[in-house]
């Protein structure tokens, strides 16, 4: 979940029934981290909830991530210059609009009636029926349900107010802005999948940073969102370090200026308006993170081009940092969740909102195993995994 300016972020993504055509690489039998072993009753209780929640429509994936999007002003310059439209534009409602930019009232209000619609034409028992109305009734009326409505992902703010909810909204119960929490709210941020997963993502980049950047380098953020993963470390050891935000959306990199100035930063900082396939900085950075861009990327091609350009933008022995979404049951017999560690009844309501209710379907997937293969054929010697508690949404650390 998690577009241009993903720093989500993902939610920055496992939304893990949104169908995709496929997913690739070589299967590897026993060559993956085995889970705990569940119990009867919990085995089944998963299984009939997984028949429930990973039933392909494969009409519905008809043209996804295949239209391409007018330029959006000076948010894209020649998008077939870079080869790659905004990834903002190819998954909002809108062509050529930006996920950050959302929709204006007037659309909103055409949009949840549109929404109710659609929620009125699904196939399914009056009471799933009931359900589906009151969550979508609880969204109506939550700041971050609008905001999924508004955006069908998350944008930068949404992605900062996920990874750092601990600091920035639970203590108080309100927003930065003032804007009250609800309870749907604080059920989205503490309970879904997505929104955990997303979290500790945050965690592990937030852990992992200060061990590797070293003094005089130079470290980039791509794409950069709010920059948070970079300006929110203890800036006090970086005195001599350079923050690089690199961003093709414009407007992501001025809300990450506006967070960088609000947080008085004390570590040089500079802003640059690139696409990430054609960053044009040969052995320029000394470590360079990434979050959520390639969840956006069906084609194996174009990812392993991505890593190909992150690669020769670092120094000898520089560090790309970068997070990837493991596929569900459905796609995968050799799924690498641990169902110990997920709460089903919350991928069911997860399930419900983001599939039924948005009808959201721009995630790919791929094995860690992919992943790594992909990363090491860009050139990376090495390649480490760190997972997340269930395993969805693992961060690699790879050295040039």
């Amino acid at each position: 979940m998690f577009a241009s300016n993903p720093s989500v972020s993902a939610l920055e993504h496992p939304v893990y029934d949104i169908w995709v055509k496929g997913v690739s690489g070589t299967k590897v039998e026993g060559d993956l981290p085995q889970t705990e072993a569940l119990d009867e009753e919990t085995s089944e209780k998963i299984d009939d909830l997984i028949d429930q929640l990973m039933t392909p429509d494969a009409s519905d994936m008809s043209g996804a991530l295949e239209t391409e999007i007018p330029n959006d002003g000076d948010a894209i310059e020649d998008e077939k210059a870079y080869g790659v439209t905004s990834i903002e534009a190819l998954i909002s409602k809108e062509p050529g609009s930006l996920l950050s930019h959302g929709h204006a009232q007037g659309t909103i209000d055409i949009e949840l009636k549109n929404l109710e619609e659609k929620i009125n034409t699904l196939n399914v028992s009056p009471e799933e029926l009931t359900i589906l109305h009151d969550l979508f009734d609880k969204m109506k009326t939550s700041p971050i349900g609008l905001k999924l409505i508004q955006h069908r992902g998350l944008n930068a703010h949404m992605t900062q107010y996920t990874v750092w909810y601990d600091q920035l909204i639970k203590p108080t119960r309100h927003y930065p802005d003032g804007t009250p929490l609800t309870d749907f709210d604080q059920y989205f941020y503490e309970k879904m999948p997505i929104a955990k997963a997303t979290q500790e993502r945050g965690r592990i980049f937030k852990n992992l940073l200060p061990k590797v950047i070293p003094q005089n380098s130079t470290v980039a953020s791509c794409p950069c969102g709010l920059m948070d993963d970079l300006l929110r470390l203890d800036q006090r050891a970086f005195s001599q370090v350079e923050f690089v935000g690199i961003d093709l959306d414009q407007s992501a990199l001025n809300q990450a200026k506006e967070n960088a100035e609000k947080l008085i930063t004390l570590t040089p900082y500079r802003f640059e308006q690139k696409d990430a396939w054609a960053l044009n900085s040969p052995e320029r950075f000394d470590i360079l993170t990434s979050n959520g861009l390639n969840i956006y990327v069906p084609e194996e091609e174009k990812v392993q081009k991505l890593y190909e350009s992150f690669y020769e933008s670092l120094k000898s022995g520089g560090i790309l940092i970068i997070s990837a979404l493991t596929p569900p049951p459905a796609l995968d017999p050799h799924c690498e969740w641990d169902f110990t560690k997920i709460d089903p009844e919350a991928l069911l309501t997860q399930k419900r909102i983001l599939n039924d209710i948005l009808g959201i379907k721009w995630l790919n997937f791929r094995r860690s195993d992919v992943t790594v293969s992909q990363l090491k054929t860009a050139g990376f010697k090495t390649v480490e995994i760190y997972w997340d508690n269930a395993k969805m949404f693992p961060t690699f650390l790879c050295q040039k």
